[in-house]
């Protein structure tokens, strides 16, 4: 295993073996999944060696077979995944290997480069909580009771509000009934669809580029939500979404940061690889 030097980007595809027990459990919690790849790196947070990941169907199969893509910062070393019989066509995708150096990417990046692109994104927004707790008064007295038994202290100025899909519409909904309303005549402005490309439109003018309207579709592999389990019975649950389309370079500076570091929340579970390839290519 090798602790490359700064500048370095390295791209990983591994075809996992469906038979595999430890594949079956990964792939149905993920935090299992995010433990099993963390084991190629050297000891240390995800964000240090910038590990993301996505899991990817493999086009045309009758097996339901599946990719994991992986990008990183630090060479990874794969070799327990064969040691322990959980890969298949180990050595095919880049010729020699399963790992190829593609360091030189981002420097050849310029401003105005189009490219298509496939991104998993968990499109989500962080909702105050001030507005949550004069809306949910009693969930939130329920997560200020929790926190104070946990850590002796709950300082509701310190409190963060839940993070949520941005096409959860419960705070606005229970607005609206609070207002005297009637909930059957709620409407929202934007679809959910809308709700999704203007998530993905700002994190483009955070992170250097611009996009016409992509596709979007829920994630092939694990539907809409991503669900997992931590130590301590703490559920993991995930807004899981696929975009694809083009996208123009804006600010080539931003945009690197973006390939290398990912895009949005949850990029511990698979969320925030930026994957590129000629915008006249497949």
């Amino acid at each position: 295993m090798i602790a490359t030097e700064k500048g370095q980007l390295y791209l990983s595809r591994l075809r996992l073996n469906p038979v595999s027990r430890e594949v079956m459990r990964s792939l149905s919690n993920s935090q299992c999944m995010h433990a099993l790849l963390m084991r190629g790196f050297p000891v240390g947070d995800r964000s240090e060696h910038n590990v993301l990941f996505r899991l990817d169907p493999v086009k045309g199969s009758r097996e339901g077979l599946i990719d994991v893509i992986v990008q990183s910062t630090v060479e990874p070393d794969w070799a327990y995944l064969r040691r322990e019989g959980m890969l298949l066509h180990e050595s095919e995708f880049f010729g020699d290997g399963l790992v190829k150096n593609i360091s030189s990417l981002p420097d050849r990046l310029q401003n105005g480069d189009v490219f298509r692109f496939r991104l998993r994104a968990n499109p989500t927004k962080r909702i105050p909580w001030n507005v949550w707790a004069s809306t949910f008064p009693k969930e939130a007295s329920d997560k200020l009771a929790r926190r104070e038994r946990s850590s002796g202290v709950a300082d509701p100025a310190r409190m963060d509000g839940p993070r949520v899909p941005v096409t959860d519409l419960s705070l606005e909904k229970r607005q609206w009934v609070q207002a005297g309303n009637d909930l059957d005549e709620f409407r929202h402005p934007f679809s959910a669809e809308d709700l999704l490309f203007q998530w993905l439109e700002k994190q483009g003018q955070r992170c250097g580029f611009d996009i016409a309207r992509p596709g979007v579709s829920p994630d092939p592999i694990t539907g809409d939500m991503q669900t997992g389990w931590k130590s301590g019975d703490i559920q993991l649950s995930h807004k899981a979404m696929v975009f694809e389309g083009l996208l123009r370079v804006s600010d080539v500076e931003a945009f690197r940061e973006a390939l290398v570091h990912g895009i949005g929340p949850a990029k511990a579970y698979g969320f925030g690889l930026l994957s590129l390839a000629p915008a006249g290519g497949a």
